[in-house]
């Protein structure tokens, strides 16, 4: 995607583009090493992948100062986060080699962020604002963020056009109140964000 196009639609700066059209061709190399993105996402990595991230902005504010991607993969949303908003985000991931992945770009490009190589379930940090994207249904992610995301917390996620009946089957075990708000880039994605997520 050319520079003048990109911005019209973001607002990105060169800088920040430059950035990107450089993490593009360290995703291509590394995909074709190990599973990165989906196969029938490479030939669409802006639109897919970048564009979608930085839709996730949009509801990071000033004082969300502990932020963590949960199965970051390819460092989406995440890297991209970190990149626009210079806040230090965890990347959480128990793939070892996405995680080299992730610290070869982030060191790169140098973004600030911090590679954590573990499984969700034994990570100990608490965390005022969780992201993810296509981690895990809706269910799961409630497991995996209920024990460490902070009372006042949000967890932001995006989603597909199944997610009312991802909510249905989520809010059977769980409460919590959510808002959802379609994406500014793609059609078919939605975002939830959930607030005081609680067991039944």
């Amino acid at each position: 995607m050319i520079f003048q196009e990109f911005q019209k639609i973001t607002g990105v700066s060169r800088e920040t583009y430059n950035l990107l059209c450089e993490m593009e061709k360290m995703l291509c190399i590394w995909s074709s090493k190990i599973n990165l993105i989906g196969p029938q996402t490479k030939k669409d990595i802006w639109q897919k992948h970048f564009l979608e991230s930085i839709a996730f902005e949009n509801y990071i504010e000033e004082n969300d100062i502990k932020i963590a991607d949960i199965g970051s993969g390819a460092g989406f949303p995440g890297l991209i986060l970190a990149l626009l908003t210079h806040k230090k985000i965890h990347l959480i991931d128990s793939d070892q080699k996405k995680c080299h992945y992730l610290k070869f770009v982030s060191s790169h490009l140098n973004i600030d962020v911090q590679v954590i190589p573990e499984m969700i379930e034994s990570i100990k940090f608490s965390y005022n604002v969780i992201v993810s994207r296509a981690c895990a249904s809706l269910l799961k992610l409630c497991y995996y963020t209920f024990p460490i995301l902070s009372s006042t917390g949000k967890a932001i996620f995006i989603k597909g056009k199944k997610l009312n009946t991802e909510v249905a089957l989520a809010k059977e075990i769980w409460d919590f109140d959510y808002k959802i708000q379609k994406s500014p880039y793609c059609q078919e994605s939605q975002f939830i964000i959930l607030q005081n997520l609680r067991k039944k």
